[in-house]
């Protein structure tokens, strides 16, 4: 029998990339799927674009805005309640084949020990540049994994993958269970794969499936807010999995991406990144 797959789509103040991944979605070649998008307290009118444009689809309405885990996890819960066999996170942003769920799937059911699993994830296929593999998180702190590299071999060894596309089979949810909702908006993810690699399940990458990801989201257009979400969820993480690390290691670590950040930010003359990543990581060192 051909396993359910419920697949989530978040939406804040982007209906926009939502119809258009939507449409995306009905193309699918995948049978038994269904379709489930949240909408976190827009407020502008996405509501009634989507429920007017696609009926058929599920649509959550959160009465304020839960941040990412807390938006996705309204759905997760909805695709538990209706005995789906995955869940596949997808942000509203990416293009596919009509083949995706049916790679990710097949992939899948080749490892019973599976735990979450990612396409690849390129910005230019084309070019076969990568957007990012995943992350490792060892002594030495969080490290991407080949953001903005041209393909080469794919890595095996993974902490975690991103939230931008994520199968995550119902067996993995019921054991570990949902996003952790403090970190409200990135980190998410990093904390959701070490919670999976500490119940011995495994980080995957399916090689036959893929997204194209053009971030343009809503914090992308304020850097002052991004920058604040990006520090305050890596000192959250820090903090969370401090016994994990190297401490002068990662203090270092952390010290050098910070002073990154400063002077990149610095170079443009982007004060309200400065300050956004500042406060960030304050937020998340006292909170």
């Amino acid at each position: 029998m051909t396993p359910h797959v419920t697949v989530v789509l978040l939406n804040w103040k982007n209906s926009d990339d939502t119809l258009a991944c939507l449409a995306q979605l009905m193309q699918l070649q995948y049978a038994n799927i269904t379709i489930v998008v949240v909408d976190n307290h827009s407020a502008d009118g996405s509501e009634e674009r989507i429920s007017d444009a696609f009926p058929s689809v599920a649509l959550i309405r959160s009465s304020h805005n839960r941040g990412f885990a807390g938006g996705v996890n309204l759905g997760i819960q909805y695709a538990l309640a209706q005995q789906t066999t995955y869940v596949l996170l997808l942000n509203s942003d990416v293009t596919f084949s009509a083949d995706l769920v049916t790679e990710l799937i097949a992939e899948a059911q080749k490892h019973p020990d599976l735990g979450i699993l990612s396409p690849i994830i390129y910005t230019s296929r084309s070019q076969r540049r990568i957007w990012m593999y995943g992350f490792r998180v060892n002594k030495h702190g969080i490290q991407v994994v080949g953001q903005d590299r041209i393909e080469h071999e794919h890595p095996q060894a993974l902490n975690a993958i991103t939230g931008c596309a994520m199968l995550i089979p119902a067996s993995t949810l019921r054991r570990i269970g949902l996003l952790d909702e403090h970190f409200f908006f990135y980190g998410e993810d990093i904390d959701y794969g070490l919670r999976v690699c500490a119940a011995r399940l495994t980080v995957r990458l399916a090689p036959m499936a893929w997204v194209e990801h053009a971030p343009h989201g809503a914090t992308q257009k304020r850097s002052g807010t991004r920058q604040f979400f990006l520090a305050r969820s890596r000192m959250l993480l820090i903090r969370k999995y401090w016994p994990q690390f190297q401490p002068l290691i990662v203090v270092l670590s952390e010290a050098r991406e910070t002073l990154r950040i400063f002077f990149a930010s610095a170079r443009y003359a982007d004060l309200r990144a400065i300050a956004g990543y500042s406060y960030g990581l304050w937020s998340g060192l006292v909170e």
